[in-house]
């Protein structure tokens, strides 16, 4: 199934077979213990209000982007997580475009630049659907 909602000008599909990735701050409130050694926490995939920002994969392969380049110029100690974009869909979430958005600084990942639509969810359905992101979510 491909996610035909999308915003700016490109109006193609987002695969379910694309990867999303999140940058994600290094700093004990976003990263917790598991098992296994860390993991990304539920805190690292709090929505703005336009959505949780992302970068996609297949955009920034096309645009000659390195995945390291994602966190290049960041202040602070950032990790970068992976997750599918069917992973994402299956929790009725959308994947969408938003190449170089005008309210974030400039940013060489900015043209694969992503996000992703949370419906209005319940509070308790909200944080159930964030836990569930981070535990599937995987560092790159």
């Amino acid at each position: 199934m491909a996610d035909e909602v999308t915003s700016g000008t490109d109006v193609s599909p987002i695969s379910d077979d694309d990867v999303v990735y999140r940058r994600i701050r290094d700093d004990g409130v976003n990263v917790v213990a598991s098992g296994s050694g860390d993991r990304p926490s539920s805190a690292a995939f709090e929505p703005d209000d336009d959505g949780l920002s992302v970068f996609l994969g297949s955009e920034l392969d096309s645009n000659g982007i390195e995945v390291r380049d994602v966190v290049e110029g960041m202040t602070g100690e950032y990790r970068i997580a992976a997750l599918a974009v069917s992973d994402i869909r299956g929790f009725g979430l959308q994947v969408v475009r938003d190449a170089n958005p005008a309210d974030a600084p400039a940013h060489p990942a900015n043209p694969a630049h992503g996000l992703v639509k949370f419906p209005d969810l319940s509070r308790k359905k909200l944080h159930r659907v964030r836990r569930s992101l981070a535990e599937m979510a995987k560092w790159v």
